[in-house]
């Protein structure tokens, strides 16, 4: 299990230096305003738990059911925006390729 000093001082950064290029980057930014949020320790307040699940609802697969009947909440977040502008990196494509591929033989 990563500790959040360890998700922010090395996963984080290494995103931000070498950010993701598909609708993940939407689902990283979000994931990092949460990150950001336990740090402050905004989650051990009902405003804060509160503002984390609304965050939470707006990752892909969002909330599960069992989730939006414990929170129902009014859902003020937003998915951040994210445009592919091309691929600046040619390991960026031989990376997403063998992922899938190795993806696909877990299966």
């Amino acid at each position: 299990m990563y500790k959040k000093k360890d998700i922010m001082d090395v996963l984080i950064p290494h995103f931000n230096k070498y950010p993701m290029l598909t609708k993940k980057r939407s689902d990283f930014l979000l994931f990092k305003q949460i990150v950001e949020l336990m740090i402050n320790k905004s989650h051990l307040s009902c405003a804060g738990l509160l503002q984390i699940v609304g965050i939470k609802a707006y990752l892909n697969k969002g909330l599960s059911n069992e989730l939006k009947q414990l929170f129902l909440i009014s859902y003020l977040c937003r998915r951040p925006s994210v445009e592919l502008k091309g691929i600046s990196d040619t390991n960026w494509l031989a990376g997403f390729t063998s992922g899938d591929v190795v993806f696909l033989f877990i299966l």
